[in-house]
């Protein structure tokens, strides 16, 4: 586990509390454009989750410690209460006996992408685009899916989980640049992510970008609490609340968001 920067905010709203003494550490994983890693070694990690996190922990008067790890580990370190805070949660019934969720702070999607060739590659570059998007989850029959390990979304994917087949076809991963490079390797079918951040990732790694099949999710994300360190610092949550409903009654967070248009439109 790599530890990274951690800042100070003495001065600002609350730091007299004791809540303010409190660094509160904080989980990130290399998943663009919200989340990437320092430009430095031992700098802070870059991204827009990041800059969100760091404003909403301003506002409340807390500083931040960074670890890097992926999302797997955090549902562990935060059920063990070694870690603090997870980014971009969705509320998922299964976490609630170990974490608590703030109020939500930007939009979140997630769908069924599949490898398409590039509009300038010959055209028998090797392509798993169907003829035509599944009419559902359980119509992809012996397709291999990939999953970020821990990753969870509901309504449709969790329906469609219950059916012990279908689990069976989910092959999970560390993170998404190893289902990107599974799927161009023929090892898997689809992923399941936000197209957001492959579509930033396939960027970043100079390919195609992915073709979305069908939308499986379309809801909010928030910080995801461990109720260790809710216990232990009674009212943490209640302040990072008043601090995310702070910044967005003042456009704080909406101004962020406006640098990816594509986040906004529903």
């Amino acid at each position: 586990m790599q530890r990274r920067a951690c800042f100070s905010l003495l001065g600002l709203p609350w730091a007299g509390s004791a809540l303010a003494g409190h660094a509160l550490r904080v989980a990130w994983d290399h998943y663009p454009p919200y989340q990437r890693p320092p430009r430095a070694p031992g700098g802070r990690p870059q991204g827009l989750d990041i800059e969100l996190a760091e404003r909403i922990a301003a506002r409340a008067g807390l500083a931040i410690d960074w670890r890097h790890m992926p999302w797997a580990r955090q549902l562990v370190a935060l059920r063990e209460g070694s870690l603090d805070v997870s980014l971009a949660a969705s509320r998922v019934a299964e976490r609630e006996s170990y974490v608590l969720w703030t109020h939500a702070y930007r939009p979140e999607r997630a769908a069924l992408l599949a490898l398409q060739a590039a509009a300038d590659q010959p055209t028998n570059q090797p392509t798993n685009l169907p003829a035509k998007p599944p009419p559902s989850l359980r119509a992809l029959r012996g397709r291999r899916i990939g999953l970020i390990r821990g990753s969870a979304y509901p309504g449709e994917w969790d329906q469609a989980l219950a059916d012990p087949g279908f689990r069976a076809q989910i092959v999970p991963l560390r993170h998404a640049e190893q289902g990107v490079n599974m799927l161009r390797a023929g090892r898997l079918d689809f992923l399941v992510d936000d197209p957001v951040a492959l579509h930033a990732l396939c960027q970043d790694l100079g390919l195609p970008r992915l073709a979305v099949q069908r939308w499986i999710w379309s809801g909010e994300a928030a910080l995801m609490l461990s109720r260790r360190v809710e216990a232990s610092h009674p009212g943490l949550l209640r302040r990072l609340n008043q601090a995310i409903r702070s910044l967005q009654a003042e456009g704080g967070l909406r101004e962020l968001l406006g640098r990816y248009p594509e986040l906004l439109a529903r």
